[in-house]
């Protein structure tokens, strides 16, 4: 699964872009995410370019002359996965993916991390997880149902993220791609 980060992409906004050429910050990452606070990459260009769009419309009015931005990063995975202490990886979304996912969120809330790994690799679990995460813990709904509705749906999008200057080591090389976008008036 880890081979098909070689090349990988992330989504964000131009200023931040930029920044990430000169240096990766684990701790700019937010805590609330799938595998805990990190650099967040896909494989997926579509993917990164969802986030990117996400972020520009987050920051739309905060930032002005803001653009969306792809950091395309390629990885020496090899060394990655030989020479970090500590990984895990998720080939599948099952149960133990969900519930690390849970876990990691529910620890995230208080800005703490639930794990001590270098990095995570594994699915991108479905947008919806915050109402989901809400609702287990006014007993709504089950862990199990919490599971069930994190499901990715369609094709199945990976995320690879990284937790510590160790694995941060192994980025070789980072360009920033701007995505125009355009704004139409009545």
């Amino acid at each position: 699964m880890l081979n098909c980060f070689k090349k990988s992409f992330h989504g964000t906004i131009d200023v931040y872009a930029y920044s990430i050429l000169e240096n990766i910050d684990i701790k700019k990452g937010r805590h609330f995410t799938d595998f805990g606070q990190g650099f967040y990459v896909t494989s997926s260009y579509d993917q990164a370019k969802e986030w990117a769009m996400k972020k520009y419309r987050d920051h739309l009015n905060s930032i002005s002359e803001t653009k969306p931005a792809i950091v395309q990063l390629w990885l020496d995975i090899e060394a990655l996965s030989r020479y970090v202490k500590s990984a895990l990886i998720f080939e599948r979304p099952d149960d133990k993916w969900s519930e690390f996912i849970y876990n990691c969120r529910k620890y995230g809330r208080k800005n703490v991390m639930y794990h001590s790994h270098d990095f995570v690799c594994g699915p991108l679990a479905d947008g919806k997880i915050v109402p989901l995460m809400n609702k287990v813990e006014r007993n709504e709904i089950s862990l199990l149902e919490f599971k069930r509705h994190i499901l990715p749906r369609g094709n199945i999008v990976n995320q690879l993220s990284l937790h510590t200057e160790e694995a941060l080591a192994y980025v070789l090389h980072k360009e920033v791609h701007i995505i125009e976008t355009f704004k139409i008036s009545s």
